[in-house]
């Protein structure tokens, strides 16, 4: 029972993450181990950054929505794999996480349309 009354404050405090991660960006894996790249398209340097008035006081809070910033800023460019080089800034008002955004597996092919295939 003391372990559910101390979870409910956590559960709410990671509820309050203002930075959402797009669907898009859901696929796009985290790595901090450069074998995991080394087969693919380098696209570029990136940065996502989440600050105290965006996403709340807790540098918890700070740290995952700069994560979260991070993934949707490789979605944005067609990256699927960042390696993160890590966090440039960490402070009491702004978290700062950096990586190298890669294209590893093939882009997906067009969906075809529905509608155009069913009236031919």
């Amino acid at each position: 029972m003391r372990r559910a009354i101390w979870l409910c404050p956590v559960l709410l405090v990671l509820g309050c993450v203002t930075t959402k991660l797009s669907p898009e960006a859901e696929v796009v894996r985290l790595t901090s181990n450069p074998e995991v790249v080394r087969e693919c398209r380098f696209l570029r340097e990136i940065a996502g950054i989440s600050t105290n008035r965006q996403d709340g006081g807790s540098p918890i809070l700070r740290e995952a929505a700069a994560r979260a910033s991070l993934r949707n800023n490789a979605v944005a460019i067609g990256a699927d794999v960042v390696l993160v080089a890590g966090a440039m800034a960490v402070g009491a008002v702004v978290s700062t996480q950096r990586g190298e955004a890669y294209r590893c597996a093939p882009p997906a092919p067009p969906t075809p349309n529905t509608t155009t295939e069913r009236n031919r």
